[in-house]
């Protein structure tokens, strides 16, 4: 039977993994972001994406009920004090950290080129708006026409 500090071992390993391939998510939305043509993958991206927060959620979840067992806060200064107390978690847990900044860091760069994105996509509208003369948004939120005055295409101006 494993001990508390073997299934917190496991738990970080697992975590460590899910971080791991969050991060290559992460990459892979980047890419979409900037290579062109690979912009339609965004809608299965964000959905495994979603999937995977929600397993990495659990599995912090489980983490903690771990560090508790063994006695210490269930959070990241209760995860040092785990790996200082257990040197075979240090290393895991080193590794997590480094994993998990690195996803930190992919998801503020793409949080970024979607900003850049959707400015470039309001300033474009505006332009739109002013060459067909429309005083309100041609788009709504979900991307159909609602501002273009009666009659009026864009093709003919």
């Amino acid at each position: 039977m494993p001990s508390p500090t073997d299934d917190l071992r496991t738990l970080l390993l697992a975590e460590t993994a899910a971080v791991q391939k969050f991060a290559k998510l992460l990459q892979t939305e980047s890419d979409a972001l900037t290579e062109q043509g690979l912009f339609d993958q965004l809608p299965d991206l964000t959905a495994e994406k979603n999937l995977l927060a929600q397993e990495l959620g659990e599995l912090a979840v489980h983490r903690n009920a771990a560090l508790r067992t063994l006695g210490f806060g269930a959070d990241h200064a209760g995860t040092q004090a785990a790996a200082q107390a257990h040197p075979e978690i240090a290393p895991i847990w080193e590794t997590l950290l480094a994993h998990s900044a690195e996803a930190r860091d992919l998801n503020l760069q793409n949080g970024t080129l979607i900003d850049t994105h959707l400015q470039h996509v309001r300033l474009s509208l505006d332009a739109l708006g002013v060459v067909t003369g429309a005083n309100q948004q041609l788009y709504n939120a979900q991307g159909r026409a609602s501002g273009l005055p009666s009659g009026k295409s864009l093709a003919t101006g």
